[in-house]
C-alpha cells in the first residue's frame, strides 16, 4: 500500500472515528435504558482501531519535519489506544476488576491518546504541516482526552478533570476527526502539497 493510498484510507478512518465517538455518546446515554449490554465497549474497541490508523497517518505526515517527536507521539497514542481497547475487551470477558478497568481503560489508555493528540498537533502547528485551526482543535481534543485519563486516575467522577475531559472527547474530537479526514481525502498526492495548501 502506497503512502497516498494509506492516507486516503486514513481519511476514511478519521471520518469513521467521528461517527464512532457520536455512537459512544449515544450508547453511554441510552445503554442502560435500552439494555444495550456491551455495545459501548464494542464501539470503544472499534474507535481505538480507527484511531491507530489515524495515528500512523499523522506520523507519515510529520516524520519528515520532526522524525523523533512524531515517532514518540505515535508510540504514546498507539500504546494508549491498545491499552484502552484491551481493557474494554477484558471487561466484556469479566476478567478485570472495576479498579483495574478504571486504571487502564479509563485512566492510562485515554491519557496516552491525549498525549498523542497534544504532541502530534503541537508538531503540526509548529511545522505548519496542517492548518492552524485544525491543530488548535486537535490540541483542545487532546487536552480533553488527557484530562479524562488523569481524572480517572485521581478519583474518577469526584474531580473536575474527569468531569470536564469528556467535553473535549465527545464534542471537540469529532470536529477534529471530520476536518482531518476531509483533508486527508482531498490532499493525498504528497505531504508537501498538504502543508502548502493549508
Amino acid at each position: 500500500m502506497t503512502s497516498r493510498t494509506f492516507l486516503r484510507f486514513a481519511g476514511w478512518a478519521a471520518l469513521s472515528s467521528a461517527v464512532a465517538i457520536v455512537l459512544m455518546v449515544a450508547t453511554a446515554i441510552l445503554g442502560a435504558t435500552l439494555r444495550l449490554g456491551n455495545t459501548f465497549s464494542v464501539v470503544v474497541v472499534i474507535l481505538m482501531a480507527l484511531l491507530i490508523v489515524v495515528a500512523l497517518a499523522l506520523y507519515l505526515i510529520l516524520r519528515s519535519v520532526a522524525p523523533a517527536m512524531s515517532l514518540a507521539a505515535m508510540a504514546f497514542g498507539i500504546l494508549g489506544m491498545l491499552l484502552t481497547g484491551a481493557a474494554h475487551v477484558l471487561a466484556m470477558a469479566s476478567t478485570l476488576s472495576p479498579d483495574q478497568f478504571n486504571t487502564t481503560g479509563e485512566g492510562i489508555g485515554p491519557a496516552g491518546t491525549g498525549l498523542w493528540l497534544l504532541l502530534a498537533n503541537y508538531l503540526a502547528l509548529q511545522t505548519k504541516a496542517l492548518p492552524r485551526g485544525l491543530t488548535w482543535i486537535g490540541l483542545i481534543a487532546g487536552a480533553g482526552w488527557l484530562m479524562s485519563g488523569v481524572g480517572a486516575l485521581s478519583g474518577g467522577s469526584q474531580n473536575l478533570p474527569f468531569s470536564i475531559g469528556p467535553l473535549g472527547i465527545f464534542l471537540v474530537s469529532p470536529i477534529w476527526a471530520i476536518w482531518l479526514g476531509r483533508r486527508l481525502l482531498a490532499k493525498t498526492h504528497s505531504v508537501p502539497q498538504m502543508a502548502r495548501s493549508g
